[in-house]
């Protein structure tokens, strides 16, 4: 019944790759921010849309404290690049409260980078550029 002992065995399964493993441990107890943008991770990559859409809606609205949690509902809405334009402004809020040389920051920006390019490449596949 330890919390941090779940939250902790969550995160576990979520990195090594077992996702519908991970949900139960990071769906129990209190909400935590970590154990938030673990669930919208984990939901992400099952292809449960309409939760991570849901969990995006209700915490970013918020403006979570982490940045991982408007980190992983970018990429959601960025998936097959449905909505860069959304991503890109949900990564450069994220962006504001990072230090430029710390790993968050880093990371967001690889993340808008990655979009962009994607975004150009489709632009010029359509003969839109």
């Amino acid at each position: 019944d330890h919390e941090q002992a779940k939250l902790a065995l969550g995160l576990i399964y979520l990195y090594g790759g077992q996702f519908s493993k991970a949900i139960p441990y990071l769906n129990d107890g209190k909400p935590n921010p970590k154990a938030l943008a673990g669930l919208i991770s984990a939901h992400r990559q099952l292809g449960n849309n309409e939760l991570v859409d849901a969990f995006c809606d209700r915490y970013t609205s918020e403006q979570a404290e982490l940045w991982e949690i408007s980190y992983n509902c970018s990429l959601f809405e960025s998936q097959n690049m449905q909505s860069p334009e959304k991503a890109l402004r949900m990564l450069h809020a994220s962006l504001d409260g990072q230090a430029d040389d710390s790993d968050a920051s880093r990371e967001i920006r690889q993340a808008i980078t990655r979009i962009e390019v994607a975004r150009t490449k489709k632009a010029k596949d359509q003969g839109e550029l």
